[in-house]
């Protein structure tokens, strides 16, 4: 028997069992098991892999919208960073709705903002490639690197970056519930994992 591999910030549709139906957002893989936030209730459940499929598997408007011709008009998709407020402030796309789109901004506050307010879509970075800001040790930082916050609100907290803009880095943790495991933190209060061997400290 296959089991299926899910990622945390996978987009999924429940396919077996009580769930059946259901879409949400993979928080955690521990095995086959996997935990997930559910869109409509917010609930956290945990499941086995095999009862999910990932959400462009199952919908079509995600894949047209994933290949360009968007039946959601938009073509907006979850971990997009968007321009909004005429450019004033940016956000990661948390989910996407019809008319709005559920974001959380580089003031790490969750706003729900209208297509029609949103501007430019920002380019992701490459794997392999860096962001503008460094860490609190110089670093450059790059997509995915691990990084442990050492100062700020949320000292302590370990997490990969996910994107990031001017100073700010959105980050991953799944104890942040309420934004699909996203936080943000300026890239002074971070420190790359294993930083302090690098410098022989």
């Amino acid at each position: 028997m296959v089991a299926k591999y899910f990622e945390p910030g996978d987009l999924v549709r429940v396919t077996e069992a009580k769930y059946k139906g259901e879409t949400g957002q993979v928080i955690d893989v521990e095995g086959p098991k996997v935990s997930m936030i559910l869109d409509q209730s917010q609930q956290e459940i945990k499941i086995h892999a095999n009862f999910l499929k990932l959400k462009s598997d199952t919908d079509a408007h995600q894949v047209s919208s994933l290949l360009g011709f968007s039946s959601t008009k938009h073509g907006f998709n979850a971990m997009d960073l968007v321009q909004y407020n005429g450019n004033k402030n940016a956000g990661l796309v948390l989910q996407v709705n019809e008319d709005y789109l559920k974001l959380i901004n580089e003031q790490g506050k969750i706003e729900n903002v209208k297509i029609a307010e949103l501007g430019k879509k920002l380019p992701a970075v490459s794997r392999g490639g860096t962001f503008g800001g460094r860490d609190s040790q110089g670093n450059a930082l790059g997509l995915d690197q691990m990084v442990k916050c050492v100062q700020g609100s949320h000292k302590g907290t370990i997490g990969p970056i996910k994107h990031g803009y001017k100073n700010y880095l959105f980050l991953w943790n799944k104890d942040f519930v309420l934004s699909n495991g996203i936080f943000v933190e300026n890239c002074r209060n971070v420190m790359i994992l294993g930083a302090e061997f690098m410098k022989g400290a």
